[in-house]
């Protein structure tokens, strides 16, 4: 577990060993819908949906990386679409 790289935020440094005992993640299964009901009901929002914080992505990427604006991302959105034949994706 961690990583020895130069990239690694402190709280990772340095790779070990663990050791994890089973465990439950939870005690019943949840269906989709289940899911829609609970974030519907408490305004739940996940780590991947929350705008990701430029000073703490920037310690994970190599020296001298640009911030990435939204025109490039929609640039790369449209490189990539036309790189996946039978998918359709936009980047509007």
């Amino acid at each position: 577990m961690g990583s020895d790289s130069k990239l690694a935020q402190a709280n990772e440094r340095p790779a070990h060993k663990v050791r994890v005992h089973g465990y439950w993640m939870d005690e019943h299964h949840m269906s989709h819908a289940e899911c829609l009901k609970f974030v519907a009901a408490t305004g739940y929002v996940t780590t991947a949906e929350k705008k990701p914080d430029w000073d703490t992505l920037r310690v994970q990427l190599p020296p001298n990386a640009k911030r990435c604006t939204r025109s490039i991302a929609r640039a790369s959105m449209r490189v990539a679409a036309t790189a996946m034949p039978g998918h359709v994706a936009s980047a509007r």
